[in-house]
């Protein structure tokens, strides 16, 4: 069912002519792509903040690339600016978001901010290295120089990936491909790999298992497997770790691995939302619920877009920027009706002013998986193929390693 509202019905506290605050919770893809929006249409009716725990953009789609060499940390940790070439310090604040309520923002470090319109883009959590729990980069290059170091010849021989999602395959061609001398394990607890992928085939699951053995002499995968002990990276929780343990499948199966990563646990970041928003305003698995509009429903002056919002099933950057087109076109209609930004609707999104902008959610028709540097596996309208690197675009072999499908937030 086709969902539009009125802005005359929605506005209820926006009036043009009093200059708005708008807190873009999270600066991420869709985050930092509704605050460049809105930098640029808006001007002096309102005042953008943007709030996130780190201190720049963290390019999820390449997380990978620095692992094995310290010195692409650049390509990972990115100015906001480069996105956002509006966003200044007075745009900008940083800290971790504690409690969201109807009109303001409560930070971990004591500080607070009102608002009169609200983005929750906050995305998920999950661990290193596919994501990072830093927030600093002095703190994450040091991160990627300890796993980079403690991988290397004399240090590690055996590694173990738990989880055999997109990160999980993506991170262990890596190893293979970039720290070759190492002999790294797969575990995974289905009967096949990419279990939880959307939009992909068994034919496309069947062929990246099928390459990964004939590509790497040094990969061993173990499916329908669980390892027993809980939890199987040790406290202090950081999604790894770097010191030799024995692990035991449910297969009876030990293994000992000098080194340990955890691919799965990807959880919506949502916990301040219900804080002060109460526990109606997420599903069963912790997304925001949102109307077709992107609004939070009940909240209809506080919007949710990414990963973290229910508008879309599969979580990829592509989707996330769609839903970053429409939220920037309904704030702006909502702060002034008169003057909705040019050039942000697109041809998904029909709705002109007065009305309102719905998301609709994507049908996908292609996706694909990297193999490290030896290729990957692509599916397009049901059609199963492998890409050598030589048909990859030059663009893709600079981010070799990186997450094929760009995972949005």
């Amino acid at each position: 069912m086709s969902f539009v509202a009125s802005v005359s019905d929605l506005v209820g506290r926006a009036s043009p002519h009093t200059v708005k605050n708008v807190i873009i919770v999270g600066g991420a893809f869709a985050g930092i792509a509704i605050a460049d929006s809105l930098l640029r249409t808006l001007g002096s009716k309102a005042k953008i903040l943007l709030i996130d725990e780190r201190d720049a953009f963290f390019f999820a789609v390449r997380a990978l690339v620095p692992i094995g060499n310290p010195k692409n940390v650049d390509v990972v940790w990115r100015p906001f600016t480069e996105f956002a070439p509006g966003l200044g310090s007075t745009n900008f604040a940083q800290g971790r978001a504690i409690r969201l309520t109807s009109d303001r923002v409560e930070l971990a470090n004591g500080r607070a901010f009102p608002f009169d319109f609200a983005v929750v883009a906050s995305g998920t959590f999950s661990p290193s290295p596919g994501k990072t729990l830093q927030v600093n980069r002095p703190d994450f290059e040091r991160e990627i120089e300890r796993i980079s170091a403690a991988l290397q010849p004399g240090k590690a021989r055996a590694v173990t990936v738990i989880g055999g999602g997109q990160v999980g395959v993506e991170l262990a061609c890596h190893l293979c491909s970039h720290i070759p001398h190492l002999e790294v394990t797969l575990v995974h607890r289905s009967g096949s790999l990419l279990s939880s992928m959307v939009g992909i085939s068994q034919a496309f699951r069947d062929t990246v298992l099928d390459r990964m053995h004939k590509l790497f002499p040094n990969l061993r995968v173990e499916l329908g497997q669980q390892i027993l002990e809980d939890p199987p990276i040790p406290e202090p929780y950081e999604g790894f770790t770097l010191k030799p343990q024995i692990l035991t499948t449910s297969g009876g199966i030990t293994l000992r691995p000098d080194a340990t990563f955890l691919t799965t646990g990807n959880v919506p970041n949502s916990g301040f939302v219900s804080a002060g928003l109460g526990p109606q305003v997420l599903d069963a698995k912790g997304f925001v619920r949102t109307r077709p509009t992107g609004q939070i429903i009940g909240f209809p002056h506080i919007f949710a877009a990414g990963d973290v919002a229910d508008l879309d099933r599969i979580k990829l950057a592509k989707m996330a920027r769609s839903q970053a087109e429409v939220i920037a076109y309904n704030l702006a209609a909502l702060i002034d009706t008169s003057e909705a930004p040019t050039g942000t609707i697109s041809a998904d999104t029909s709705a002109t002013r007065p009305e309102m902008a719905i998301y609709e959610p994507f049908t996908l028709s292609a996706r694909r998986v990297r193999l490290g540097e030896k290729g990957a596996v692509a599916e397009k309208d049901g059609v199963v193929q492998f890409l050598e690197p030589s048909q990859l675009s030059s663009h893709d072999n600079k981010k070799a390693g990186g997450i094929g499908d760009a995972r949005g937030r």
